[in-house]
């Protein structure tokens, strides 16, 4: 049992990026716009949908209160129970979507196995006027849960500051130049506080999130 598996059986674990007032800036600020009823939301690693309401509510309040279809994928057992009291199609994998309006990444591409596959299959499951919101930790260190040597196959940004910690400014470019190489295009992004529940050795952790949204580049 990991310990997300631990904090989703104690009812705990919840996050919080954004309100819902700051996410719907930050959308309408990254051209997104509701084309289809329903709308159709992914969350990726959804944890136990706490955000994924907030967005939903602000979706739903920018298409004007159109029907919505929220997804999510979650690695931990317990927190895919409380997602589907929820009422969310709780899904193994994303590769059967496609068309996606909104797809969200919070936090993800630092705890996952293969960041370059994830972003790969957000391009490909997300519609082509879609937008994808990602966040990543920074200053950026992986970690992920699932494995012995907690590694992924491939680090996502790479240090090149002959041992000099890189400022906020500058891994957020390299990030954002990522993005771009991995045929997306940087349409708004903003820096926020990141909370956490805690555990026993502290009630709460407080980190600092770079969010950005994201479309496909056009072909």
């Amino acid at each position: 049992m990991t310990q997300t598996d631990i904090n989703g059986f104690l009812k705990r674990g919840s996050m919080f990026i954004l309100s819902e007032d700051q996410f719907n800036k930050l959308l309408v600020a990254g051209g997104f716009s509701a084309t289809s009823e329903p709308v159709t939301l992914l969350d990726i690693g959804a944890g136990d949908g706490e955000i994924s309401l907030r967005v939903a509510n602000t979706v739903a309040e920018l298409s004007g209160n159109a029907s919505l279809r929220v997804f999510a994928t979650e690695a931990s057992w317990t927190m895919r129970d409380r997602l589907k009291k929820l009422n969310f199609n709780v899904i193994t994998e994303i590769g059967g979507l496609q068309n996606m309006e909104l797809i969200l990444c919070l936090n993800v591409l630092d705890r996952c196995f293969d960041p370059f596959k994830l972003l790969e299959d957000i391009h490909n499951t997300l519609a082509p006027a879609g937008r994808a919101v990602i966040a990543l930790v920074l200053p950026y260190m992986h970690y992920v849960e699932t494995n012995s040597s907690h590694l992924p196959i491939r680090s996502l940004l790479e240090s090149s500051n002959n041992g000099r910690p890189a400022s906020f400014e500058e891994e957020a470019t390299k990030f954002m130049d990522l993005l771009e190489n991995c045929g997306f295009k940087v349409e708004s992004w903003t820096k926020a506080p990141y909370l956490c529940e805690g555990d026993l050795h502290q009630s709460f952790y407080w980190l600092i999130d770079l969010i950005v949204v994201i479309s496909k580049k056009a072909s």
